[in-house]
């Protein structure tokens, strides 16, 4: 009987650890990357990407997200998006629960830079 308990607790923590951990990425951040103002919405598995340029001009993007906090630095990618080919990949680094610092994005998972810096650098707040 402890047997089981004891393989039942293992089960859990095994194939549920990485769904309690995506928590903390869950919600509204926002930033700026040259001239334009960035906000990413973190829902379970679900991303929007707002892009708002100089001109008012707004881009989104809307699609899945994988991240692994296991990783470090933690790589974030943003697949199957709806109105684009291809992902955006990037790493991030939490410096508190309320800021994160991600290097700029790219669009090839190979290309991906392998640390932040301050050139590639953007910094989100979370505002939700």
């Amino acid at each position: 009987m402890a047997k089981n308990i004891s393989k039942f607790f293992f089960i859990f923590f095994l194939f549920f650890t990485k769904t309690v951990l995506a928590s903390p990425l869950e919600g509204i951040w926002t930033g700026n990357f040259k001239d334009s103002k960035l906000i990413f919405e973190f829902k379970k598995k679900y991303c929007l990407i707002k892009i708002i340029q100089e001109g008012e001009n707004i881009v989104e993007y809307e699609g899945q997200y994988e991240v692994d906090f296991e990783k470090k630095p933690i790589p974030l990618n943003i697949i199957k998006i709806k109105n684009y080919t291809g992902g955006f990949y990037t790493i991030i680094k939490f410096s508190d629960e309320n800021n994160i610092v991600m290097s700029k994005l790219s669009n090839r998972k190979r290309i991906r830079p392998i640390e932040i810096n301050k050139i590639n650098s953007i910094f989100l707040k979370k505002i939700n």
